[in-house]
């Protein structure tokens, strides 16, 4: 399968482009849209890059990860479920997105199952900073396959959904003066 317009959007949305190289929330180095600095892109990269040299790259990696979606994982899948899934590993990686429990039950034709676990991979640096990103990508990958992605209302609805669920999912403390 290949990402969709829609699937491009949500990972440029999460990535964001930036044309001059830079260390990530953990300290990699990163250029254009998400892209990890290789020994090999020192020539390209050494005055600048333009935005055409970003979406060039961005579609050889793209290209990448939906190869590795494709070869790892054996059941049948959605749009929404193909894009979420390259979604997540373009930004866990190929080794990281094999070895997941994610993937495993997946191929065991366990959808649910695998759509709890787009959360596991939320840290970066120890930190739970990619919740977000994990959410919409779990959201995207149970949604029925119709869903434009990324439009405002969209993201406006997903958004919404995150925060009732973080709602729902928190048990706060009784107060002191609730009669127990």
């Amino acid at each position: 399968m290949k990402l969709s317009p829609e699937g491009l959007a949500m990972l440029q949305h999460f990535e964001g482009t930036v044309t001059h190289v830079y260390r990530d929330q953990v300290g990699i180095e990163t250029v254009c849209t998400g892209h990890v600095v290789q020994p090999d892109d020192a020539s390209w990269i050494a005055d600048g890059v333009t935005r055409a040299e970003c979406a060039a790259v961005l579609a050889e990696d793209v290209d990448r990860y939906a190869r590795c979606v494709d070869e790892f994982v054996t059941v049948a899948l959605t749009q929404n479920q193909f894009d979420a899934l390259a979604s997540l590993c373009f930004n866990i990686g190929e080794t990281a997105f094999r070895k997941s429990t994610l993937v495993r039950l997946l191929n065991e034709g366990d959808y649910t199952g695998a759509a709890a676990h787009f959360t596991d991979w939320r840290f970066a640096g120890g930190k739970p900073i990619l919740f977000n990103r994990r959410e919409h990508e779990r959201l995207v990958f149970l949604g029925d396959g119709n869903s434009t992605m990324f439009t405002p209302e969209y993201t406006a609805e997903l958004n919404a959904r995150i925060m009732a669920s973080l709602t729902a999912s928190v048990d706060p403390a009784p107060r002191r003066d609730d009669p127990a």
